[in-house]
């Protein structure tokens, strides 16, 4: 689609997760991200064709395209991952994103596994890796002052449904359901 491209933490973040999937560390992929300004489709359908172009099989691709933060991420998230009875996950995103992303989908409950996208492949210069780390700060600080990461307990999974989710099982890209448990866990990557 004309106008639908990825920047440089989305192509990094898909290719560290074809890489996780072709070394058979999860069989699934779930892509999360919505769309983004200016952006007429969601980055999560834009990831996802990266991730089939790189080798991933379209059944094993799994996308939710509704989330515009990293909270949400993880709370439209949840569902997909609560349907495939879930608890592991591995999380691909940048070095810098990968605190606020983890304690999101810890808060839901999950046992993550880090597989961070470093740093020097995101960042151009040391000012840009500065300024990316000051805004993961504020991040993470608002999430724990406005409450998201702070009580004890696990968060639920948003109030709204999103557009575009699932019923109650997820199904791969080609139309059929995937009803297999992953002891392992799936790769999830935040865009």
């Amino acid at each position: 689609k004309e106008g639908c491209s990825l920047n440089v933490f989305g192509l990094r973040r898909v290719i560290l997760a074809a890489r996780l999937y072709h070394s058979g560390r999860a069989p699934l992929v779930l892509i999360s991200g919505g769309r983004q300004r200016d952006m007429p489709c969601a980055v999560a359908d834009v990831m996802a064709e990266l991730a089939v172009d790189l080798g991933v099989p379209r059944s094993r691709v799994l996308v939710e395209t509704a989330s515009g933060n990293t909270w949400e991420n993880a709370a439209f998230s949840d569902p997909i991952l609560r349907s495939l009875n879930a608890s592991r996950l591995v999380v691909v995103t940048d070095r810098l994103h990968m605190r606020r992303g983890e304690a999101c989908l810890r808060r839901f409950g999950y046992h993550v596994e880090r597989a961070s996208v470093p740093v020097s492949d995101s960042h151009p210069d040391n000012v840009s890796m500065l300024g990316g780390a000051a805004h993961e700060t504020v991040g993470l600080a608002y999430y724990w002052l406005d409450g998201r990461l702070r009580h004890g307990g696990t968060a639920r999974a948003a109030q709204r449904q999103p557009s575009g989710s699932i019923d109650d099982r997820p199904r791969g890209a080609e139309g059929n359901r995937l009803d297999v448990k992953f002891p392992n866990g799936p790769v999830v990557i935040l865009g």
